[in-house]
């Protein structure tokens, strides 16, 4: 460590998993022969193993006076490998000044614990730099430097640069090792960018390194957030071939993959052989599934799963509960959701800003306005801070009984709080003057929205459309018919259908106007319906 003895003492320590692991304590025995060994030291390195800054820092001091030369850029180092392990860059650079200033001597596992702390900290660019000052420092600057650099880009979501500066190792002769690449995987997974990371295991295999199932179960989760529960569950059966122990997280990434798009039946098929392999499922595995259900809308098999659950002595956790609300909330059903609410409570969690979200949906669910507002005060009464998705619910809950002013009232207050009102909740206010037979106030929200440099889609052009049919505004139908056609926004059925529905209101009826549009709307691509049929034939 200090570069004056052919004794690795210290080497061998970073590598226990606990101060009392016998062949450490052997290789540390002939070190006491050799120079002054403080067992105070054992005390630093056990702190800093684990990042306990305060605990190691107190130590540390007590030992400066009286260590020897010999031992002295060991204790600075593993000072520093306590904020390392911390991810307290700001304290290591701290430490990192106090060192220089002390005339300490500076060596390549300095450099490394500095890099390392940047790398924990997710701040990339500092790491580059502790990197740049090795090399100034005429120090070596090896694999696992770099590497610790790759990890640090990894950390901070920035899997090109982590791949650029694994391409530049390789290019200068540095040749990767396994954590460099699986650093790569990680970061392309954790922006769900599944192709990317599979490329960078298939490159791990190429230059003879084996995936670890970390690695795995990144690719399997990267799959999983696209929504493709083959490739999750292929990528398991690789893991599996290398003789990997599948872990329930491993597993549990596989089930969420199915019930993320709502087949609580396929993740139950595979929460089956999960069980089979003597893996056992966990409290994330069930409210997976939970959360599969409200997404299919199946609430007996949210009960039967919650009850597996409990039955398993597996206590069900705020997610789990939250996924409970959601499947009753997505249904409208606002009774049970707060019922469920309350078993939250009972097993003394808080309620957190998705559970509330969840409640003020269901009451927008069934155009209970008061009763979303109710939740939403709470919500502010909890300290949580509202955001787009609270407000929208709210907005359409006023919507859906025809309440304009109130919806408008809410989208002002929502931008007060310097929130962007999204398309959906501007289209929400169109549908409401929709309801209410206005098509000037839908075309005007429509224009609203377009200001605010959002485009408007099908859904919120057919609602103007559904305004202009109640009053048998052809020609301004017409007119948004043309402009959606310019937008490149394609009409459905539901156009369509409010175009001829316009004819049938107009006074006097606009047969021919009906059967021209009809004709229009079949050669482009329209498969009427029983209600668009009945609507021409008035």
């Amino acid at each position: 460590e200090n570069g004056n003895s052919s004794c690795n003492c210290w080497g061998d320590l970073e590598v226990w998993s606990g101060p009392w692991m016998l062949q450490p304590w052997l290789r540390q025995a002939r070190c006491y022969a050799r120079r002054a060994w403080d067992p105070r030291l054992d005390l630093l390195n056990a702190a800093a193993q684990v990042g306990n800054v305060a605990a190691a820092r107190p130590i540390f001091d007590q030992l400066r006076p009286s260590l020897p030369a010999s031992l002295t850029t060991l204790a600075w180092n593993t000072m520093l490998k306590a904020h390392a392990a911390a991810g307290d860059v700001a304290g290591a650079s701290a430490c990192f000044s106090e060192m220089r200033n002390a005339s300490v001597r500076i060596n390549t596992k300095t450099f490394g614990k500095l890099i390392r702390s940047a790398a924990r900290a997710g701040r990339p660019e500092e790491a580059v730099w502790f990197l740049q000052q090795q090399s100034a420092a005429s120090l070596v600057v090896d694999v696992v430097s770099h590497s610790t650099v790759v990890d640090a880009y990894a950390k901070a979501s920035h899997a090109e640069q982590a791949e650029k500066l694994l391409l530049q190792m390789q290019s200068s002769e540095l040749l990767p090792d396994a954590s460099a690449h699986g650093a790569v995987v990680s970061a392309y997974a954790r922006l769900g960018r599944a192709a990317d990371a599979t490329r960078w295991v298939e490159a791990m295999g190429n230059s003879g390194l084996a995936p670890t199932a970390e690695v795995f179960t990144a690719v399997m989760d990267a799959w999983a957030r696209q929504g493709d529960d083959a490739q999750a569950a292929a990528w398991l059966a690789k893991m599996e071939e290398a003789r990997l122990a599948a872990s329930t997280a491993s597993y549990t990434t596989v089930v969420d993959s199915y019930a993320k798009r709502g087949d609580v039946l396929g993740g139950v098929s595979w929460l089956g052989k999960m069980v089979s392999k003597g893996v056992a499922a966990n409290v994330v595995t069930y409210s997976a599934l939970i959360s599969g259900c409200a997404k299919s809308g199946d609430k007996e098999k949210a009960e039967e799963l919650f009850r597996e659950l409990v039955s398993q002595g597996i206590k069900p956790n705020l997610i789990t509960y939250n996924a409970m609300i959601d499947v009753y909330a997505r249904a409208g059903n606002s009774e049970t959701a707060e019922h469920w609410l309350q078993q939250l409570r009972s097993a003394t969690l808080v309620p957190d800003k998705f559970t509330y979200t969840s409640l003020i949906k269901s009451k927008a669910k069934i155009g209970d306005a008061a009763g979303a507002v109710r939740w939403l005060r709470e919500l502010v009464s909890q300290e949580l801070c509202p955001d787009v998705v609270v407000y929208t619910a709210v907005i359409h809950a006023c919507a859906k009984r025809g309440n304009v002013d109130d919806a408008a009232a809410w989208l002002q207050r929502m931008m007060q709080n310097e929130l962007r009102p999204d398309l959906i909740a501007y289209t929400a206010i169109i549908n409401a003057c929709a309801k209410r037979s206005d098509p000037a106030g839908a075309v005007h929200w429509l224009r609203e929205l377009q200001r605010q440099q959002l485009e408007a889609n099908v859904v919120s052009y057919s609602a103007c459309l559904k305004a202009c049919a109640r009053v048998g505004n052809l020609e301004e139908a017409e007119g948004l018919l043309e402009e959606m056609l310019q937008q490149q926004v394609q009409p459905n059925l539901v156009s369509w259908s409010s175009l001829l529905e316009a004819c049938a209101k107009s006074q006097p009826r606009r047969h021919v106007d009906a059967e021209r549009l009809f004709r229009k709307a079949v050669a482009a691509g329209m498969l009427p319906d029983r209600v668009a049929i009945r609507t021409l034939m008035r």
